[in-house]
């Protein structure tokens, strides 16, 4: 059977994810080839590897200034220091690795895994073409490397800065962010009153607190459903409440059910959560994280009039109160929505992929 490896990593879930969905769409469209999901911090590093994901979870949660100017860093070089140092301790175990695979295709869900393949590739004793796909709406450096046979880029906005940077326009195909099947259907929605459902990622962030709970409960308007998640913690504080117009559930295998009966999402502004709603048509609202790739997700749902900005200064409670009971404004992001996903092909992932193949 062929053999098709994703390489990844679990910073955040979101690698992860698009990888998910990669290998199912690949599996689905063609039978013969047998798609394996690699960690790479697990493959080249396992010891390191647990360490390395707290270090990205302490640094995006309590020191973000600290993380963008690493950050920004690897936007805006093409290898910096610490990559160079990365690449150098590990490709050699990366080489042995893909030698003996022999995959047909090597596709990158995170940027040091496109330019460590990128520092082997050409070593390899059979000619592994590399896709490279980009998880959030930007042109990064990062992402950008050498001997990469075809990049997945979220926006036709992100293929044209990559042009800008002499790469071939053969070479990108906008594909959106790559979600797993299940989100992408959109549906009519006919609710009698406004789903709002809010996930557990973005409480904190956006100021969510017990008495804003309290006054969104008390508006009548909505019917607000809040997933905690894994955070077992959040669920036990929120359920001890009795509340008349919110529902809290804790970890639940159907998030795509519940974004396709809601008029709205309050989510961290991660780049999988935005394509979600993107394809099933759901407007967004999102606060600024201080993360460097999410600001530039924000600045697509700003751009695009597809939800809500709210500013340090807003009270989402003002924003639910004037602004969600607003239809036109609702049918207008809608609209928006739908814009971009014609633009984008989600659906051709698998073709794309195998395209490259020689």
């Amino acid at each position: 059977m062929k053999k098709v490896v994703i390489l990844t990593a679990s910073f955040g879930m979101g690698h992860n994810s698009v990888a998910v969905a990669i290998r199912d769409q690949i599996e689905e469209y063609a039978a013969e080839y047998k798609v394996e999901i690699i960690d790479a911090f697990e493959l080249l590093t396992p010891k390191m590897k647990s360490k390395y994901e707290k270090l990205y979870k302490v640094l995006t949660d309590k020191y973000p200034k600290l993380y963008n100017c690493v950050y920004s860093m690897r936007k805006e070089t093409e290898d910096t220091i610490f990559d160079s140092l990365f690449y150098e301790m590990h490709k050699g175990k990366l080489f042995k690795y893909l030698e003996s695979e022999q995959p047909e295709i090597i596709i990158s869900t995170f940027p040091l895994c496109s330019g460590i393949v990128s520092k082997i590739k050409t070593k390899l004793s059979k000619n592994i073409p590399m896709v490279t796909v980009v998880t959030d709406v930007v042109d990064s450096w990062e992402w950008l490397h050498q001997d990469t046979d075809m990049y997945f880029v979220p926006s036709i906005e992100i293929k044209h800065r990559l042009m800008e940077k002499e790469i071939s326009g053969e070479k990108i195909k906008v594909t959106g962010i790559p979600v797993r099947k299940e989100f992408l259907v959109a549906s009519d929605r006919t609710n009698n009153r406004k789903q709002i459902l809010i996930m557990a990622s973005a409480m904190n962030n956006m100021g969510i607190t017990q008495s804003v709970l309290e006054r969104v409960d008390a508006l009548g308007e909505f019917q607000v459903t809040i997933v905690t998640g894994s955070n077992e913690k959040l669920y036990g504080q929120l359920s001890s409440t009795a509340y008349k117009n919110i529902k809290i559930l804790g970890y639940t295998t159907e998030m795509s059910q519940l974004m396709e009966a809601s008029d709205f999402i309050v989510t961290k502004p991660g780049g999988v959560t935005l394509f979600e709603a993107i394809n099933m048509e759901i407007p967004l609202i999102v606060k600024d994280s201080g993360i460097g790739q999410e600001q530039a997700n924000i600045q697509y749902v700003k751009e695009n009039e597809i939800g809500y900005y709210l500013d340090a200064s807003t009270d989402i409670v003002d924003i639910f109160e004037q602004d969600l009971i607003d239809d036109k404004l609702l049918t207008r992001m809608r609209r928006n929505l739908r814009k971009i996903k014609n633009t984008i092909h989600p659906n051709k992932i698998a073709e794309y992929s195998l395209e490259v193949i020689s």
